[in-house]
């Protein structure tokens, strides 16, 4: 220090400026990119199931956007990372981020596309023209995760012609290039719109194709049985030459798909099985005459089987002769013979469970076995210890434990929901099972917080209901028209409210000056 200087002076002089890290945009992009997924695990469950401020989703958009406020490099680099992958919920969202991507041209930087939507009467003309714009934009999408919710409290269905497969015929060929570079695809079933009687078809031809060239995942779910009758749109109108894994269940908030005939599976498994490594049905159809086997030889490069135990009864390979199956390695049963009440457990002697075990034990017919996994929707997600009583619970451990070594002999793993072991040198204070769908995350709102797209009416995430703002325009009845018609969304699609998701979308604080200075 200079001796006149005073030790205020030396406090109060300014140092010089230091030089800010400046990182090649390649790799601020993988920084921003690599902190941006933090929020979302997309191998637990499908995020659009999820909404209010709490949800996955929400706090993925929260998050991308405070990045693009930071100044406008930020904003410039991490634009990609924003338009990735979407979430949409209404009607209101699809509209304003349709004229969005149109406006910035950014439809090529949405390659995950997720969606469930209650669809409104008044509102399926827009809701069809908006949603196939969004695929002719997004023609570079990868997943396409969509779901019309088909039904609600004091709300008429939705019609035939809003469902996935039936919009995509009406589209076809305009969305060719969407449909071209798709991986994963989620839809729901409804019944086929030629068979619709109350509606004209607006597909020409019976005999339309839908070519998915790189589908290799595909979903099918169905919130009524009579939608199962949806399949047979898959059957004869999917072309999916690369398909590996197929699903046909229930939305993850209900049971199980109860279905009396299982024709319009055998028919999609007839079309489409042959080159399957991976099939899951959620289905619950008792019937002592269908027989896992008519399955498995649809499916003969079959390598993970997930099905529910009561749905198909298994076969004894001592007395039946069928098979090899030599690619399945993996079997996942939804186990209905273990059973809860509120204060008792019971184990039911039906054998369908042990049928399983001793097929299984097969090497002749299943010589690539080496796991299987047991899980059941009504089991709670506790320890057995918790809520069982003592005497119940040693039984039922008795019996897996048995059964675990004895599989455990011919190179087989029983697993429990957890993917722990179950046998003797198991822990014996664990839960065997499971649920099999995680039930949706309770909602609730935060109106200082910034979430979602500026449309969003925050009244909409409150309550006990997913919908609870339907609920109480209905109840109230000051959203009723003379005519009927629920004035729900009257400003979708304006200008202000376009301008509206715009700024919250890429919205920077500060002037274009402030912000070209913080990069400097």
């Amino acid at each position: 220090m200079h001796p006149a200087m005073t030790a205020t002076d030396a406090v109060s002089t300014p140092s010089p400026p230091s030089e800010k890290l400046q990182l090649p945009d390649e790799i601020l992009f993988n920084v921003l990119e690599f902190a941006a997924n933090q929020h979302l695990d997309l191998s637990q469950k499908e995020p659009s199931i999820d909404v209010g401020n709490c949800s996955a989703w929400s706090k993925d958009l929260r998050f991308k956007k405070g990045l693009l406020r930071v100044c406008k490099r930020w904003r410039i680099i991490a634009a990609p990372i924003l338009y990735d992958r979407i979430f949409l919920h209404r009607i209101g969202q699809l509209v304003v981020l349709v004229k969005a991507l149109e406006d910035g041209g950014r439809g090529p930087l949405v390659h995950h596309i997720h969606g469930r939507l209650l669809v409104l009467p008044p509102w399926e003309n827009v809701y069809v023209k908006y949603i196939i714009r969004l695929l002719e934009l997004c023609d570079s999408a990868r997943t396409f995760s969509w779901v019309s919710i088909l039904g609600h409290r004091k709300i008429d269905p939705i019609s035939a012609r809003c469902s996935t497969v039936n919009f995509m015929l009406h589209a076809s060929p305009s969305i060719h290039s969407a449909l071209k570079s798709l991986r994963k695809l989620t839809i729901s079933l409804n019944r086929p719109l030629q068979q619709d009687a109350n509606e004209q078809s607006h597909v020409s031809d019976d005999t339309s194709k839908l070519t998915f060239d790189n589908l290799e995942e595909l979903t099918c779910e169905a919130s009524d049985p009579a939608h199962v009758e949806g399949l047979s749109l898959v059957s004869s109108s999917f072309n999916t030459p690369q398909l590996k894994k197929l699903t046909i269940r229930a939305p993850p908030d209900k049971s199980y798909l109860r279905i009396s005939d299982p024709k319009f599976v055998f028919e999609v498994l007839g079309s489409h099985g042959a080159k399957l490594t991976s099939l899951k049905l959620d289905l619950f159809s008792r019937n002592e005459s269908r027989c896992i086997s008519s399955l498995l030889n649809l499916t003969p490069l079959l390598q993970e089987f997930e099905i529910t135990s009561f749905a198909f009864k298994a076969f004894n390979p001592e007395s039946i002769v069928v098979g090899p199956f030599p690619h399945l390695q993996k079997l996942i049963l939804l186990v209905s013979n273990l059973d809860t009440a509120a204060i008792d457990f019971v184990l039911e002697r039906d054998n369908l469970l042990t049928d399983y075990f001793t097929m299984a034990e097969s090497r002749r017919v299943f010589p690539s076995l080496h796991t299987i996994r047991l899980l059941d929707r009504t089991l709670p997600g506790a320890p057995l210890d918790s809520t069982i009583p003592p005497s119940s619970h040693n039984e039922i451990y008795s019996y897996l434990s048995s059964r675990a070594e004895r599989l455990d002999e011919r190179g087989i793993t029983l697993l429990n929901v957890d993917g722990n072991v179950i046998g003797p040198w198991g822990p014996k204070r664990a839960r065997y099972a499971g649920r099999y769908y995680e039930g949706l995350e309770d909602k609730h709102s935060d109106p200082a917080e910034d979430l979602t797209y500026a449309i969003d009416d925050e009244a909409y995430h409150s309550g006990s209901s997913e919908y609870s703002s339907w609920d109480s325009e209905l109840e109230d009845g000051g959203s009723d028209s003379e005519d009927g018609d629920p004035e729900i969304c009257s400003d979708v699609g304006s200008d202000d409210m376009v301008e509206m998701f715009k700024n919250a979308i890429i919205d920077s604080s500060g002037d274009e000056a402030d912000d070209e200075a913080e990069v400097e």
